[in-house]
């Protein structure tokens, strides 16, 4: 038995042409499982057995017969298949053996006529035994794995099997359930209600579920969108607007549009018929892809509307409604092409009588005939169209036909007025903006990562778009969208599996086992390894069946690897991944070691440079092995390979300061090695550490936290000492009650540890984090010491990456400590000197920089120095690209641009809220709330004063001091006595660093306070010290505001 790739007829197994649609068929392969998207059909009897009770077993018998008759008849003119009968119960898949991109339809239109039949064949027994049955069904749609029927193998196995038969069990008499999946897929076509979530037997939570209420005869399960605004499209309108032009003159025209699915070709049929309203007679028809008497039915279609026939019109009334456009026989035998009366007229005399009709159509008014899907057409209709233009030579008609790509692929004479080709990078992107309301409304990078997937196909961008809110996967927020999940693994919207695996059955079998085997190297994938991954008896026949693909417009070529290798590019991601997808677990994993091991045969001595890959392929080997399974010894030799190439990818990552790539490389590795593996820790102490520099805290504390247990449990005192240190080092920054002491202490412990064991990379460390909680303690002058004595331990290790990383700290000792802003520019410059090309260094120094020179009132200087830091973290992963707009709004502070300051600041506060980084939280309100002061804002100041005081750090006396100063200028302004006391706290605690601008605005504010109370002497007094320190930092700006408020003091006394 062979099955047609066309129609999924069974065909004889000695058929050359399939039995029903006359397509070649392919001789018998091997079984082929696959995996699959399927909707499942189970339909069981009430009432039988009370029936049995009182009827005859012969009758019963005869009954039964009719019954399974009925349905399979219902089930098999929709295109699924029984699986089998089981007592009174009925079994149906849909999608298998051959995929249609509308089986979730077909399934609850079969489900919906099956209880049509029963109505009639109740009217019989309510007539012989006065009695009558009733149907309980279910339908649910989901991922099957599907047998090879031609070896009487069971068809589908898989949870949606189970779901749809639990759906059927919990149907009342009468009712049909249908699961979500399907709704969705089928939700523009009918009419359903959902009912309570249903509790069934082996589902942890209860399952959606509606009860359909009807169906529409005709509608697509999918309505789509044709009122977006048309884009990318202006030469192909131009095209078609010529072609209206011409049939208005007086010439009948037929023009067809040639894409893909989803390409837009109705999206440009409907911006052509806008055009055409006021000028033509718009009439539409569309071909359907099964069913039975369809030659004409767009023409039927396009004869109601002409006609104006409507259901409620009898068989006389449409007569002679269509008698008032064509006269006598003619109107009879287009009635009879349309299925009205019965008739003989012939093929030829159909086609003449609808030739007059829309002759006489066309003498009223100019006509646009819109035919869509005209690739399901069959014979009769296509030549009927494209003889129309030649026996209508003067007829102002336009026919525009619009078809896939297989409509040419089997006609390769027919004339493609347009072959339309999917949207450019920008349309696509202005596409999603358009869908989601604008650019403003979209995550960063959003739009051209959907656009990117749909590679340029407005269908998959509508859906994709669609299943990301439907999913919520994104949410409305203040007018905009947020990413609510992670976008990851998002996969394929059931509804474009429908579309891609139909296409993908449509397939011959080599050219579909090819485009399998690429597909598991990935979008873009080589020749070389599609034949060696091939089954013995297809490697020759491999490379005509990729040129076939190509030719087909599902690759194209593009640069190989290789020298000696061709390689090729999958159209569209998503065609890639539905071939994917398709490929059983077993097999994949089979297909995944054995293209590792064609890789790395094929790059030799040069294998090292793709590490990443040989990891990625066979980590995904071992996994679908330990989702089936058990595994076995030569499966953990396999986990041991990926993680080996994991491991020296994501070192190599790690020594370029590729944060994101190190930490999902290595945790990847660890994941694949025992629990027990002193290795695996090793790894995972290493990605504890690079998720903090992402600023994914609550990760790196709870991944030191694993690695200090594990080294517990191995009485490693060393590494538990490492891992503590980091662990130590996130709960400073995101535990306010865990302060700079605790931290202190913590060093002291795990430092001793460290000489203990003469662990010299450890006492570095140690060196490294003290300097560190010294600048959280404003002490820069300990913090440099402390970075100059880490930085020449790990030279003595000759470990650049850890040496290089502590020149961070000397950037920042130069910025805010007490060295001079001069001196401070010559240290980071020279500091850049140093590190090379390490982007840590660049990007913080650079921060660094920019508030040196804002500082020596080279504002535009500053700011570009603060983006340029900005660009370098945002390519690496790391939290930095952070604390950007705290430094812009800092800039914008001391350059006096108010709004400008403003707006960075509350950029820092949301930013660092987001992450809960507490100290930059603190210092941000702090700073934006004496900026408000200025400006009057007094509740709002105090307001910002107090959620500063909330969020400083224990035992940190910037932040601690800075919220003070901010609150006591709101108190002095209020006339609290209190205000000065508040005032001289934050000095004291300003004075416990040697950070001189922040003792200078503390006693800023103290003169503030004075001022207010009319202390002028007094207020002098603390001008005069705040000048003093502005000026030993040689801060020119700060030191100016200095003068200038001694100015005014003095004046006003």
């Amino acid at each position: 038995m062979t099955v047609c790739v066309r129609c999924g007829h069974q065909n004889r197994a000695e058929a050359r042409f399939c039995d029903s649609c006359g397509a070649p068929v392919e001789g018998p392969t091997e079984p082929q499982e696959r995996r699959k998207l399927a909707t499942l059909l189970f339909c069981d009897m009430s009432g039988s057995t009370a029936m049995g009770e009182r009827v005859d077993a012969e009758s019963v018998r005869d009954l039964m017969f009719a019954y399974f008759h009925e349905m399979r008849g219902a089930i098999e003119r929709h295109g699924g298949t029984v699986e089998k009968f089981i007592g009174d119960a009925v079994m149906a898949v849909f999608g298998v053996p051959t995929a249609h991109e509308d089986d979730a339809l077909r399934a609850v239109r079969a489900a919906w006529e099956m209880q049509e039949r029963l109505e009639r064949l109740n009217a019989e027994l309510e007539q012989r035994f006065g009695s009558k049955i009733a149907l309980r069904i279910g339908v649910n749609t989901g991922e099957v794995v599907a047998g090879d029927a031609t070896l009487r193998q069971a068809l589908v196995t898989g949870d949606a099997v189970n779901v749809a038969a639990r759906l059927e069990q919990a149907a009342s008499p009468g009712e049909i359930l249908i699961g979500e999946a399907t709704f969705r897929l089928v939700r523009d076509a009918v009419s359903a209600e959902p009912v309570a979530p249903l509790e069934l037997k082996g589902k942890s939570e209860p399952l959606p579920a509606y009860r359909l209420t009807h169906v529409e005869a005709e509608a697509p399960a999918r309505a789509r969108r044709l009122d977006t605004p048309m884009v990318g499209r202006d030469t192909e309108i131009a095209v078609l607007s010529e072609k209206l032009a011409e049939a208005a003159s007086g010439r009948c025209i037929l023009a067809t549009v040639v894409g893909e699915p989803g390409v837009g070709k109705s999206r440009l049929a409907a911006e052509l018929v806008s055009r055409a309203q006021d000028q033509f007679r718009i009439l539409t028809g569309r071909c359907l892809p099964y069913g039975e008497g369809i030659s004409y039915w767009p023409i039927a279609e396009i004869v109601r509307q002409a006609a104006e026939i409507r259901d409620e019109h009898s068989r006389d009334e449409a007569l002679a409604r269509i008698g008032t456009i064509v006269p006598g026989d003619d109107a009879h035998v287009v009635a009879q092409a349309i299925g009205l009366v019965e008739g003989h007229a012939s093929t030829d005399e159909i086609a003449g009588a609808l030739r007059e009709l829309i002759r006489a159509l066309a003498g009223r008014q100019p006509l646009l005939l819109l035919v869509d899907d005209i690739h399901w057409g069959d014979e009769v209709l296509l030549d009927f169209l494209t003889r129309l233009p030649h026996a209508l030579v003067d007829a102002p008609v336009l026919v525009l036909c619009l078809a896939r790509r297989e409509l040419i692929e089997e006609h390769p004479a027919w004339d493609a007025t347009l072959r339309l080709d999917p949207l450019d990078e920008s349309s696509s992107n202005r596409l999603v903006e358009q869908l989601f309301g604008g650019e403003a409304a979209l995550p960063k990078g959003l739009a051209a990562r959907v656009a990117d997937a749909a590679s340029g196909n407005p269908l998959f961008v509508e859906e994709l778009a669609g299943m990301l809110i439907d999913d919520g996967l994104l949410a409305r927020d203040d007018g905009g969208w947020v990413v609510t999940r992670d976008l990851a693994d998002v996969t394929i919207p059931a509804t474009l599996r429908e579309l891609l695996g139909a296409r993908l059955d449509r397939l011959p079998a080599g050219e579909r086992s090819a485009l399998e085997r690429g597909a598991v190297e990935g979008q873009v994938f080589h020749r070389g390894a599609v034949i060696d991954l091939s089954e013995e008896r297809n490697r020759a026949t491999a490379p005509a069946a990729l040129h076939s693909l190509a030719e087909r417009e599902y690759l194209r070529a593009t640069r190989a690897d290789f020298v000696d290798e061709a390689a090729f590019r999958v159209r569209h991601i998503l065609i890639r991944d539905a071939a994917y997808e398709a490929i059983p677990k077993k097999v994949r994993a089979s297909l995944h070691e054995r293209f590792a091991d064609w890789l790395e045969s094929k790059a030799g001595d040069r294998a090292a440079e793709y590490d990443e890959i040989l990891g990625y392929h066979l980590e995904q080997a071992y996994r679908y092995r330990t989702e089936l399974g058990p595994t076995a010894d030569a499966d953990r030799t396999t986990a041991m390979r990926a993680a080996e190439k994991l491991e020296r990818a994501g070192l190599r990552a790690l020594h370029r300061r590729d944060s994101r790539a190190t930490t999902q490389l290595l945790s990847r590795a660890a994941a694949l090695l025992p629990d027990e593996s002193e290795t695996r820790l090793e790894l995972l102490q290493f990605t504890a550490e690079e998720l903090g520099y992402m600023g994914e805290f609550d990760r790196s504390l709870e991944t030191a936290n694993v690695v200090l247990e594990g080294a517990r449990a191995r009485d490693d005192d060393l590494l538990a000492a490492r891992a503590r240190l980091i662990g130590s080092l996130m709960r400073l920054w995101i535990e306010p009650e865990f302060g700079v002491r605790e931290m202190l202490a913590a060093i002291d412990e795990v430092q001793s540890v460290f000489e203990t064991f003469e662990y010299t990379p450890g006492i570095a460390r140690a060196h490294d984090m003290r300097a560190l909680t010294y600048i959280h303690m404003g002490r820069f002058q300990a913090a440099q010491r402390e970075a100059e004595r880490a930085i020449e331990g790990f030279r003595r290790l000759a470990d650049r990456r850890l040496e290089v990383e502590q020149l961070w700290y000397l950037g920042w000792t130069a910025a805010y400590g007490p060295m001079p802003v001069a001196d401070g520019l010559v240290q980071c410059h020279r500091i850049l000197d140093e590190a090379g090309d390490d982007v840590g260094v660049d990007g913080h120094t650079h921060y660094s920089l920019a508030r040196l020179e804002a500082k020596n009132g080279c504002f535009d200087v500053a700011r570009e120095l603060a983006d340029h830091a900005l660009a370098v973290f945002e390519d690496t992963g790391m939290l930095f690209s952070a604390w950007h707009p705290l430094c812009r709004g800092e800039i914008e502070l001391l350059a006096g641009d108010a709004s400008a300051a403003e707006r960075d600041l509350r950029r820092a506060i949301d930013l660092a809220e987001a992450l809960s980084i507490f100290p930059d939280l603190a210092n941000a309100t702090s700073l934006l709330g004496n900026l408000l002061v200025e400006q009057g804002r007094i509740d709002e100041a105090e307001a910002l004063a107090s959620r500063a005081e909330k969020w400083s750090p224990k035992d940190q006396p910037i932040e601690h001091s800075r919220w003070r100063a901010v609150r006591a200028r709101v108190l002095a302004r209020r006339g609290d006595a209190g205000a000065e006391t508040l005032a001289r706290e934050a000095v004291a605690l300003a004075e416990q660093t040697d950070f001189l601008e922040l003792q200078g605005d503390c006693l800023l504010a103290l003169a503030d306070v004075l001022r207010f109370a009319d202390r002028d002497r007094d207020a002098t007094v603390a001008l005069d010290q705040a000048l003093v320190l502005y000026e030993r930092k040689g801060n020119v700006v700060l030191a100016a505001r200095a003068r200038t408020l001694l100015a005014e003091v003095s004046s006003a006394r």
